[in-house]
């Protein structure tokens, strides 16, 4: 324990991050506490969010993110409405970790383009 870490504010992401691996991808803005409704009656939910554009400018937009062992069988994901206001970023609203499986986490990776395989896969 350092010197300052008893001054820092513990959550459930950054407990969930010690020893992991994680990712993030941006998604186009939707409304924030409908798609936490919707993870919570069924992960899939996932799925229907759409990649932003790399180039397009973005004053609004969901972050994901994706919180994974080396092993890739437990993975987690929580979300952030990020809002650009006077040229910074700012977190306006949050959801929780919602645990996902490798074959959703991979669906999600192939609609921005990144193909994942596990360490045991040819």
């Amino acid at each position: 324990m350092g010197l300052f870490d008893f001054f820092r504010k513990k959550n459930a992401v950054s407990d969930a991050m010690k020893g992991k691996k994680t990712k993030t991808i941006n998604y186009v803005a939707a409304d924030i506490s409908q798609l936490a409704d919707d993870m919570d009656k069924d992960v899939n939910a996932l799925l229907k969010l759409a990649p932003v554009n790399y180039y397009a400018i973005k004053n609004t937009y969901i972050e994901a993110f994706y919180i994974m062992n080396e092993e890739l069988d437990d993975i987690s994901v929580a979300f952030s409405l990020i809002e650009t206001k006077n040229g910074a970023e700012k977190p306006t609203a949050k959801t929780g970790l919602y645990q996902i499986d490798f074959e959703l986490y991979r669906k999600a990776m192939l609609k921005v383009g990144v193909t994942v395989k596990r360490n045991n896969e040819e």
